[in-house]
């Protein structure tokens, strides 16, 4: 998997090792099978996230915010 850009090699690496479903396998699953399976993938633990992404992610969504008024600069 080529490593896309914000993404680290250990992400890139976490992302590969999981089983992927094709469109025609996802199709085949009930609602309430594929709700749990994407459930299943999402990480609400911020302790269990690479603390390096954390970071980059905080700091994009700060700017992104302060570029929209929604945050002042000096917070």
């Amino acid at each position: 998997m080529p490593v896309r850009r914000g993404m680290t090699r250990a992400t890139v690496s976490a992302v590969a090792d999981e089983e992927g479903f094709t469109a025609s396998e996802l199709e085949l699953m009930t609602p309430n099978e594929r709700h749990q399976l994407i459930n299943s993938r999402v990480v609400t633990d911020l302790s269990l996230v690479d603390p390096t992404f954390l970071r980059r992610v905080q700091a994009k969504g700060r700017v992104l915010l302060e570029s929209r008024g929604v945050l002042d600069s000096h917070d």
